[in-house]
């Protein structure tokens, strides 16, 4: 969703799963993300480890995080919305 919203502002970005970075760029181009969202870390196995690799054992979201996911994807909906009716 970051990369999403990244593309949208015609932002490069490295072909990277690190959030924080991701987020760094946003907020170098004068985006800000939900005040509330959890810290990345919490979602960071789930955007890299559990991706690529082998799943050691089986792993379940909490519901922070959970809830930091869902943040970001309408975030940045509404985001990529309103910078598409940008004329």
């Amino acid at each position: 969703m970051l990369k999403a919203l990244l593309s949208q502002l015609s932002i490069e970005y490295k072909f990277t799963h690190d959030l924080n970075l991701l987020e760094l760029q946003l907020k170098d181009a004068g985006e800000t993300l939900p005040n509330a969202l959890e810290d990345f870390s919490k979602i960071v196995t789930f955007a890299v480890t559990n991706r690529y690799d082998e799943i050691p054992e089986f792993h379940v979201l909490d519901r922070p995080a959970i809830e930091t996911v869902r943040l970001i994807r309408e975030h940045v909906v509404a985001r990529i919305a309103a910078l598409s009716a940008t004329p």
